[in-house]
C-alpha cells in the first residue's frame, strides 16, 4: 500500500527478489498518477531540503518527518 501510494520506493536486492515486478509496476503506477511524495513540486523539494522560499532563507531545520506531516496537512487539512 505504501508503494501504490507513493510514500514508498521499492528497492530490492538478491535472494529478495520475487515481487519485484509488482512493486515496480505499482511505483511506475503511482508516479504517473502524481501519488503521495510523487506529487511534490520543486518548491516542496525546496522545503525539504531546507532552500528557500520566496526568496526567503529558511534558518530551522527541516526534518523530513516534519516535512512529510506539512504535505499531510495540506493535502487533508
Amino acid at each position: 500500500e505504501l508503494v501504490r501510494n507513493g510514500y514508498a520506493m521499492i528497492y530490492t536486492f538478491p535472494p529478495n527478489v520475487k515481487c519485484y515486478k509488482t512493486f515496480l509496476s505499482l511505483q511506475e503506477e503511482a508516479r504517473k498518477q502524481k501519488r503521495g511524495l510523487w506529487s511534490l513540486s520543486e518548491q516542496d523539494i525546496e522545503l525539504i531540503k531546507g532552500g528557500h522560499k520566496h526568496g526567503q532563507k529558511h534558518t530551522e531545520d527541516r526534518s523530513f518527518l516534519d516535512y512529510l506531516f506539512y504535505k499531510i496537512r495540506r493535502l487533508f487539512g
